[in-house]
């Protein structure tokens, strides 16, 4: 290596190494030239030196060796060993001393339904995203174990753990179509594989931890970190998955930084919430939740973490029917709300259960992050003496006892003035109603009277029309019967009067003629009226002449 031990002690590099095949034959050669130069005459025998193990459990003192460029002990961990964790470890492999250390535990959950080439590929791809991230916040990545990305931090960063874990969040769900690109995902049902791989949790936890090496032999060897926090982290990380919580951190790290537990933090872009107190690996632990509120402005509104937080501390001194009541209210505001759901299971259990006297508010959970029961309650637990109160949720029915009796009263009580008030207004909307109503009816009935007085109307109007059309058709058949037997009346007196008086006629024809005739010469000289008068006299004759010849006939 051409850099100098120094300079290694001081980088951040994150990438871990391995050898094996060509690389170790190459670092082996890279060892043999060093010891060469480093020795300056003086035995190089293999037995002399030992194995390399020994080399590095038998040094007393990792600064005394690090003062020569081209010791084994410098040349050997560089090419095995990256540098960032001496840093952090601050002391040698063999005192056997643990440090406390802040470990981050990514978790994925679309990595199962992918085969082994595409997890590969997407990891790489990851963690090329990721990498510079954590050397951003003094971070270093230590290995990806069973859909975990392990990141070691000192204790003393973990407030940097916390915010690296804030920008790869955001970092991997802008980015996660360029993090997934193979070919499984350019297949039907990409777009599902990409929202699963946006789902990402992280867990940071503050622990005692050791950084050993591991010997395979003369030319392999690797580097772990042993701690007994590990099933810790899985359950965190399982329970974070479960519940929608995407960054889950322990009181260990809260307690250990100095920013967190402080009373005057006050971070816009960082909000810190306990989430209880869980049993996670023969440990009671208390878990909080770091968010951002842009996340999902409904579920992390600051009424909703009020109410949370007051559940919460009711659930916690055994009121489990007040802050089931309010947890119900929480989950039916939100379906997104996983965690209310699980108080209100935890609260539905635990109130059927007695629950020791030194119990503090901690939950058991299972494997699969399910509520775990405590104990039973006796058979006659829920034969009560005095005033027993209810509490419905779905189709069950809770009963309280002793501590529980008073705040259910209360709440029972407030329901009941609830009631009281929603009856009072309904009284108030119902006399109104009934009030337009009466209006209603009035307005109806004035209606009907207009209504029955038109249709009166028009009844009267067909009457009449119809009274009419009749004597109007009777006049018309009547003058018809008088025109036909006027017509059959003057045929039968024309004829006889023609063969009897027909000199008559000649004569009356005459005289009919000079007076027309007269009358036409007179109107030359304005003699009309004269004319006309007798024109009319002689037709009112002749109508009476000739009435007076029908009447016997008609009679």
């Amino acid at each position: 290596m051409s850099e100098s031990p120094t300079k290694y002690f001081d980088e951040s590099d994150t990438s871990s190494t391995k050898s094996g095949g060509d690389e170790s034959k190459k670092r082996s050669t890279v060892i043999k030239d060093s010891k060469s130069n480093a020795s300056l005459g003086q035995d190089t025998s293999r037995k002399r030196e030992g194995t390399l193990m020994d080399r590095l459990v038998n040094t007393s003192s990792t600064a005394n060796l690090l003062q020569s460029k081209n010791s084994i002990y410098a040349v050997s961990t560089s090419s095995l060993i990256p540098q960032d964790f001496f840093s952090l470890a601050r002391t040698n492999f063999s005192d056997g001393k643990q440090k406390d250390m802040t470990l981050a535990l990514y978790q994925f959950s679309g990595l199962n339904g992918l085969n082994n080439n595409d997890e590969n590929v997407f990891i790489n791809n990851c963690l090329t995203l990721i990498h510079p991230i954590i050397q951003k916040y003094h971070g270093v990545f230590h290995k990806y174990y069973d859909e975990y990305l392990i990141v070691v931090y000192e204790a003393r960063h973990s407030q940097q753990a916390i915010e690296c874990a804030f920008d790869c969040i955001e970092a991997i769900r802008k980015n996660a179509l360029e993090c997934s690109k193979s070919s499984s995902y350019s297949a039907p049902g990409a777009e599902r594989n990409y929202v699963l791989l946006e789902n990402i949790n992280i867990v940071v936890h503050t622990c005692p931890c050791k950084i050993a090496p591991v010997h395979f032999n003369e030319k392999h060897s690797d580097f772990t970190i042993m701690t007994p926090s590990k099933d810790m982290l899985r359950r965190m990380a399982n329970l974070g998955r479960v519940y929608d919580i995407p960054i889950v951190i322990s009181s260990q790290v809260v307690q250990k930084s100095e920013i967190l537990n402080s009373k005057n933090f006050n971070n816009p872009s960082m909000n810190i919430a306990p989430i209880g107190k869980y049993f996670l690996s023969n440990t009671s632990t208390e878990l909080f939740q770091v968010f951002d509120t842009n996340w999902d402005v409904f579920l992390y509104s600051p009424d909703r973490r009020k109410d949370f937080r007051t559940s919460l501390d009711m659930f916690q001194q055994r009121k489990f029917i007040a802050a089931m009541n309010i947890f119900s209210k929480l989950h039916r505001m939100n379906d997104n709300d996983k965690l209310s759901l699980l108080f209100v299971k935890v609260c539905r259990m635990y109130q059927q259960s007695e629950l020791p006297p030194q119990w503090d508010g901690v939950i058991m959970l299972d494997k699969d992050s399910e509520p775990y029961p405590i104990s039973k309650k006796p058979k006659g637990f829920y034969i009560q003496a005095g005033i027993s109160a209810s509490f419905h949720l779905g189709d069950e029915q809770f009963m309280s006892h002793g501590k529980d009796k008073e705040e259910e009263i209360r709440l029972l009580t407030e329901s009941l003035n609830q009631k009281a008030l929603m009856i009072k207004d309904m009284k108030e909307i119902l006399s109104v109603k009934e009030t337009e109503l009466a209006k209603l009816h009035e307005i109806t009935e004035l209606l009907m009277k207009e209504k029955k007085q038109l249709s009166q109307q028009l009844k009267q109007s067909n009457e009449r029309k119809a009274v009419d059309k009749t004597a109007q058709k009777k006049l018309q058949q009547q003058d018809s019967k008088n025109l036909q037997a006027m017509n059959n009346a003057s045929g039968n007196e024309h004829q006889p009067s023609a063969q009897i008086i027909s000199p008559a006629g000649n004569n009356a024809h005459s005289r009919e003629v000079e007076p027309g005739c007269m009358g036409g010469l007179f109107s030359c000289f304005g003699g009309s009226k004269s004319s006309s008068q007798r024109n009319n006299r002689h037709r009112n004759g002749r109508k009476k002449y000739v009435g007076n010849r029908v009447t016997p006939v008609n009679q």
